[in-house]
């Protein structure tokens, strides 16, 4: 399975990369720029490659993020936090998840929230639920809506529309609204967060990008970061875009992964994700299963299923 399993992808494929530098010309003293990709398909955020240290309960974790305008976004899709304030808590040493004053010890920044669910494993939603609220200047609410479907349908989960009349029952909640980066649909977090948390969609996030996000939002991690990968795919660095190798680095081995690795899972990259060149930056190390495309977004597989109904008995 995915890390939680216990994780966006809409495929970035360059059809002009003269632009893009590759991870295998980059020079020990080379700053790096924001890659431009003016013909790329809809999928993964870019922008300025960062890293930021996370004082995770006393284990002290690098992050590698993408600073898109105000986001700083992890593994394309996954936004962690406001990338200012970030870089501004970072300067003063690695940043704490948890807060320092005026909080119960089990209390979390908002940064705390979404940064431990990349770390140390998503929060599950209460009951098996999610409640919802659709932005109702999105024109794709009809998707959404056969998105949420799509998951329900093949497991225990329920999502609940959040009402004023409800509001009281269901402090935290998906928001689904018009995103602020044109290039990628991205989800705050992995699982439950607190309050109110978004999921970002901009024209082109269709069907298989929003079931991929909500997989997220359910507590699913890119299937291509376990911890296990490297027994299943080989990345190839040199054909990924300078500065973001850190967007594949495997998660940590305490991540709790399930299942075995799918290839077919809705979560995992496609073979040219962040590539520089139109090169594959995924490479199977085995034939994949008859009729099994890596990084499709068509369908939610048995093995995704069968993992979220094991976290959400």
């Amino acid at each position: 399975m995915r890390a939680f399993r216990s994780g966006i992808a809409i495929y970035l494929i360059f059809t002009s990369v003269a632009a893009a530098q590759c991870e295998g010309h980059r020079h020990a003293d080379q700053v790096a720029a924001p890659p431009q990709a003016p013909s790329a398909r809809l999928e993964y955020a870019l922008g300025q490659p960062k890293s930021v240290d996370v004082d995770d309960a006393g284990t002290i974790r690098q992050v590698s993020y993408v600073k898109a305008g105000s986001h700083a976004i992890f593994e394309g899709d996954i936004i962690i936090g406001d990338a200012n304030q970030i870089e501004f808590a970072a300067a003063m040493g690695p940043v704490k998840l948890q807060r320092r004053a005026a909080a119960g010890p089990g209390d979390l920044t908002p940064f705390g929230y979404v940064a431990r669910s990349v770390l140390s494993g998503a929060q599950k939603w209460t009951n098996n639920v999610i409640p919802y609220t659709i932005d109702p200047n999105l024109n794709s609410g009809d998707v959404i809506l056969r998105s949420m479907q799509a998951w329900s349908s093949l497991t225990k989960l329920r999502f609940v529309e959040r009402t004023a009349a409800n509001s009281a029952q269901y402090p935290n909640f998906v928001y689904f609204t018009i995103g602020s980066d044109p290039r990628a649909c991205l989800s705050e977090g992995i699982g439950m967060s607190s309050g109110r948390q978004n999921v970002e969609l901009v024209s082109g996030c269709e069907y298989g990008q929003i079931v991929h996000e909500i997989g997220h939002v359910i507590g699913l991690h890119h299937e291509q970061n376990r911890a296990d990968r490297d027994s299943y795919v080989h990345v190839e660095t040199a054909n990924i875009i300078q500065g973001y190798s850190g967007q594949f680095a495997p998660r940590p081995a305490e991540y709790k992964d399930i299942g075995a690795y799918d290839f077919d899972s809705i979560m995992h990259y496609e073979p040219g994700a962040f590539s520089c060149n139109g090169q594959p930056t995924i490479v199977p190390n085995r034939s994949l299963p008859p009729g099994v495309q890596m990084g499709q977004r068509n369908h939610i597989s048995a093995e995704d299923a069968d993992v979220v109904n094991s976290i959400y008995k």
